[in-house]
């Protein structure tokens, strides 16, 4: 093989390195892209999860206390029914009771009134009828004795009127107590109904006094119980939202705290990655301006024997500035061209310079050695609980980006999971 299609080898092998570290650190950053997005979606499914939940809670405790009060205020109205029908019972009860009791005195004193009226209507009747006989007697007698005494009568007219006038005033001597006595009885009577009337308006009064003082109290009972009932009512309803409150408020902590805490491990892990990323990008580098001196001495060395003069000066390094960005990949084909004319024309005279490049540290840098695939999967079955990949690093000593493309491959073969940061051989 030719000393150009060595170096154009070697070239070609340093492009193919560079476009493969750089498909790693793309794949890097679309797994990271992958888990930051994933770790939202995450979020965002938990928070809509718990808001969800929060907001049935919330609606079925609504529901809860709306039946509650339903039915509380449902109990309350029948109370009040029930409470109205038995009042307006004892009312009308009380009332048929007085109504009777009225009806009865009223009956009793007709009646009375009735039975001392005949009484007096006989003893009167009796009185005339015994007045009227012993005046019919009397006449009879006086009549029956005038043909007899007639001669006597003349003789002792005036006794006669005189007995007469004695008897007519024992007569009327003896009907004056006996009006005098009817009229007692009557005033009598007459102030015993007076006094049972009273009695028995006093008596109903009082008993609808009793009625309304009892009305009121139980009206005030009610009243003060329906207001202690509305009190209770209002702190069970404010403990419960307070309580709502509280619990939500813990949630929102507790969610608060653990979205956190994740963020501070995705942190961690991104920073991670970025250093290892930082790290592997200054290892690549420094890689990149060492080949860059050493082709850069090497384009130096051909041009001075083409043109003949003398090799004393080295070629200046390059800028570690520029090394850092994707210009060394342009600057080794840049070399490359120029060089391949100096080659072509002067082969014989560069076989001593080729042996010194191939032994040039450079390609050690680049012929870094990588697990292999089946040392992974082997590893990767040691563990049945899953390995992340900076384990996996740090046990076979191999870069995270070369150790990412093995377990791509093998994932493409179905030899190897992934679920969050685990790898799992299958």
């Amino acid at each position: 093989m030719s000393r150009v299609e060595e170096m154009q080898n070697l070239a070609e092998h340093l492009a193919m390195s560079f476009d493969q570290r750089t498909a790693a650190l793309s794949d890097l950053r679309s797994e990271v892209q992958s888990g930051l997005a994933q770790a939202a979606e995450d979020r965002a499914r938990v928070s809509a999860t718990q808001s969800s939940d929060l907001r049935q809670e919330h609606l079925a405790r609504q529901e809860d206390w709306a039946t509650r009060l339903s039915e509380m205020s449902a109990e309350r109205r029948s109370a009040a029914s029930e409470q109205r029908d038995r009042l307006a019972q004892d009312h009308a009860a009380r009332r048929e009771a007085a109504q009777e009791t009225l009806s009865q005195a009223r009956a009793d004193r007709e009646a009375m009134a009735a039975g001392q009226t005949s009484r007096l209507q006989e003893d009167s009747s009796r009185r005339r009828e015994e007045t009227r006989r012993f005046l019919g007697d009397s006449c009879a007698a006086r009549t029956a004795m005038a043909g007899q005494q007639r001669e006597h009568l003349r003789e002792i007219s005036e006794n006669r009127r005189e007995s007469v006038g004695s008897f007519l005033a024992d007569a009327w001597s003896a009907m004056i107590p006996v009006a005098q006595n009817r009229r007692s009885m009557a005033e009598s009577q007459r102030q015993w109904l007076v006094g049972d009337r009273a009695d028995r308006a006093c008596a109903v009064g009082g008993l609808l006094t009793s009625l309304q003082s009892s009305r009121q109290a139980m009206a005030a009972e009610q009243q003060q119980w329906l207001k202690s009932d509305r009190s209770q009512r209002a702190q069970d309803i404010g403990k419960t939202i307070d309580d709502l409150s509280s619990a939500r408020r813990d949630s929102a902590a507790a969610q608060d705290q653990a979205l956190g805490q994740y963020r501070a491990d995705l942190h961690n892990d991104v920073v991670g990655l970025v250093q290892v990323f930082s790290t592997e990008r200054g290892a690549l580098a420094a890689s990149l301006k060492e080949m860059s001196q050493v082709w850069a001495k090497f384009a130096g060395d051909m041009l001075k024997r083409r043109s003949g003069a003398p090799q004393e000066e080295e070629a200046a390094p390059v800028e570690p500035a520029a090394v850092a960005e994707a210009a060394p990949v342009e600057q080794v084909q840049a070399i490359q061209i120029e060089a391949s004319p100096a080659v072509e024309t002067a082969e014989p005279a560069l076989e001593p310079n080729v042996e010194s490049v191939e032994s040039a540290p450079f390609i050690e840098e680049v012929s870094t050695p990588v697990a292999s695939a089946e040392t992974v999967f082997a590893y990767l079955a040691d563990h049945p609980d899953g390995l992340r990949l900076i384990d996996l690093e740090e046990h076979f000593a191999t870069p995270r980006l070369q150790l990412a493309s093995v377990l791509r491959k093998l994932a493409d073969e179905n030899k190897v999971r992934k679920e969050d940061r685990l790898y799992f051989a299958i």
